[in-house]
C-alpha cells in the first residue's frame, strides 16, 4: 500500500514549473455505499474523508466535486456536477458532499466521461480522480470505453480509488479504468487507507519514507468475538439465518460457515475479519477489526419495508396479480436478480435498503417501476397497468352456453391474428392492457369473432351473441 501511495504521489504531483491542471473529484453515492466498513456506512466515511481532503488541499488549488447516484433509483443519467471546478473553499466542499444520500446505480463510464468534457479534457491536462465501492451497473464495458476516452483526450488522467471493493472482477475493472488512461488504482479497505489514498492522489501528502524491515511476529493475542445483528441502527438484536466468519489472513482462513445461531460466540486471534450474514433477502458482507479481551461486533441489515398496490387505471380499482422485485442496486445481489415474489393482493416485502425494479402482472397486463426502499421505513408503492378486467359469456336467445372456448387476439399490420390469451371457461376472465382487440368464441365446431376496444380501468361483464 505504501508503494502503490507513493507512486501516486508522485504521479499526481506536477513539476514546480508547470501549470497543475485543474481536476475533479467523482465520488460514489450509489445505493451499495450504505453497505459498513468497520462498522460505519461507507458514505460516511468517504464524506468525512472528502471534508479532510478539502480542508488539507493547498490554498488555491483548484478542485470540483461530481457525484452519481445519489438522486434516483435506476437512472444511470444520474449524474451531477456538485461543485465545478475552481479554487476549493473547504466548508462549502465538505457541506456538499454530506448532503449526498445514496439511491441509485453506478454509472462509472458515464461519470468519466462527464467529468471529463466538464474539464475540457480534449483541449488540456486534466485530472479526474474517481472514488467508487463497486462495479460499473450501466455501461457494458468501461474498460473500453475509458481507451476510446484517452484516445480524444492525451493529457487525461484518472486516478481510481477502490474503497472495501472485494471481488476481484470489480477490482479488475477499476484498476483497468486507471491504468487505460495513464492512471493508477488504489484498493483502500478502511477509513484510514481512504483518507492516505485520497491525500496522496491529490499529493496533499508528503511522500512516505522508505519502510523498515517488519518487526518479527508476535504471539497472536485472542479475543472473545460475540456476533449479533440488528434490522436498523440501533435497533434490538434479531436472529439471522446463517453467519459466516472469514479472517483476512493470507490465505483468508473460514472460521465458522452456515451457523445458524441468534448470536455466535467464539474466540479468534486479533486481525481483520469479513462477517457475512443471510437473513431473509439480506445478504450482508462487512469487514471489520477484532482487538482486545472482548468484542461484540454487531452488522446492520438496513431493512425497510415495501407495501405494494396494483391498479387498473390512476385512482382506479386494484387488482390482484403476481409482483416481483428486482435488485438494481443493493449490497449483496447482483443487478436484476430476482429477490422476491408474491402473489398477494396487498404484497408487502421486507428488504435491504436499496434501489429496486418492482414488477406486477395481471393476466395481460404488465407494469413496473423503480423504487428506492430506506431503511427503517415504510414505502407504499402503487403501479398502474392501464388494463381492462372482463367477463365474457356466449349467449343464445338471451341466455349463457357452456361447453365453449376463447380467444383473444390482436390483429397484425400483415392482417394476421396474434393470440395472446385463451380460456376454456363458459365466462372468460381476462384483464388486458386498454386497446383494440378480436375476441374469438368457438361454438359449435366453429369460430365467432367480435371486435371489441377495451378502455383502462373498464371492468364489467361483456355478452356475445352467437345466434
Amino acid at each position: 500500500m505504501r508503494a502503490a501511495l507513493a507512486l501516486l504521489a508522485a504521479l499526481a504531483a506536477a513539476p514546480a514549473a508547470a501549470q497543475t491542471p485543474d481536476a475533479l473529484l467523482i465520488l460514489d453515492a450509489s445505493n451499495s455505499m450504505w453497505g459498513r466498513v468497520d462498522g460505519r456506512p461507507k458514505i460516511l466515511i468517504a464524506r468525512d474523508a472528502v471534508a479532510a481532503l478539502a480542508r488539507a488541499l493547498p490554498t488555491g488549488t483548484r478542485m470540483g466535486l461530481m457525484a452519481f447516484g445519489h438522486r434516483r433509483p435506476g437512472d444511470c443519467g444520474d449524474i451531477e456536477l456538485v461543485m465545478p471546478p475552481g479554487p476549493v473553499d473547504p466548508a462549502g466542499f465538505a457541506a456538499r458532499a454530506a448532503g449526498l444520500t445514496p439511491r441509485g446505480r453506478t454509472p462509472l463510464t458515464a461519470a468519466i466521461t462527464r467529468a471529463a468534457e466538464t474539464l475540457g479534457a480534449s483541449d488540456r491536462p486534466a485530472r479526474i480522480i474517481l472514488l467508487s465501492d463497486g462495479i460499473e451497473t450501466c455501461h457494458p464495458d468501461p474498460c473500453g470505453a475509458a481507451r476510446a476516452l484517452k484516445a480524444t483526450a492525451a493529457e487525461l488522467v484518472v486516478h481510481v480509488i477502490g474503497f472495501d471493493v472485494a471481488e476481484p472482477s470489480a477490482q479488475a475493472q477499476l484498476a483497468c479504468i486507471a491504468e487505460a488512461t495513464g492512471g493508477r488504482f488504489v484498493s483502500a479497505a478502511s477509513a484510514g487507507d481512504l483518507a492516505a489514498a485520497l491525500a496522496a492522489v491529490t499529493a496533499t501528502a508528503p511522500l512516505p519514507a522508505p519502510a523498515a524491515p517488519p518487526p518479527p511476529p508476535a504471539a497472536p493475542t485472542e479475543t472473545n468475538l460475540t456476533l449479533e445483528a440488528a434490522e436498523i441502527d440501533g435497533g434490538p438484536s434479531v436472529p439471522v439465518g446463517t453467519w459466516t466468519l472469514v479472517a483476512l489472513t493470507d490465505p483468508p482462513r473460514t472460521v465458522i460457515s452456515g451457523d445458524g445461531r441468534a448470536r455466535p460466540s467464539l474466540r479468534v486471534p486479533a486481525g481483520r475479519y469479513e462477517a457475512r450474514v443471510n437473513a431473509g433477502t439480506a445478504r450482508i458482507a462487512e469487514r471489520f477489526d477484532v482487538s482486545g479481551a472482548e468484542q461484540v461486533h454487531r452488522v446492520v441489515l438496513n431493512i425497510g419495508t415495501l407495501r405494494t398496490r396494483g391498479l387498473l387505471a390512476p385512482g382506479g380499482t386494484q387488482t390482484g396479480g403476481n409482483w416481483t422485485v428486482l435488485a438494481d442496486e443493493v449490497p449483496g445481489a447482483r443487478p436484476g436478480e430476482s429477490v422476491a415474489t408474491s402473489g398477494a393482493r396487498d404484497a408487502q416485502f421486507r428488504l435491504v435498503q436499496g434501489s429496486y425494479r418492482l414488477r406486477f402482472r395481471a393476466g395481460e397486463a404488465e407494469a413496473e417501476t423503480d423504487v428506492f426502499v430506506p431503511a427503517g421505513q415504510t414505502v407504499t408503492q402503487e403501479i398502474v397497468l392501464n388494463a381492462a378486467q372482463v367477463a365474457v359469456t356466449a349467449t343464445r336467445g338471451g341466455r349463457p352456453l357452456g361447453g365453449v372456448l376463447w380467444e383473444v387476439a390482436v390483429r397484425e399490420p400483415d392482417g394476421q391474428l396474434r393470440r395472446i390469451a385463451s380460456s376454456g371457461a363458459a365466462t372468460g376472465r381476462f384483464t388486458l392492457p386498454a386497446g383494440s382487440y378480436v375476441l374469438r368464441v368457438r361454438v359449435d365446431g366453429a369460430w365467432r369473432e367480435s371486435a371489441v376496444t377495451l378502455a383502462a380501468g373498464q371492468t364489467g361483464d361483456l355478452a356475445v351473441p352467437v345466434d
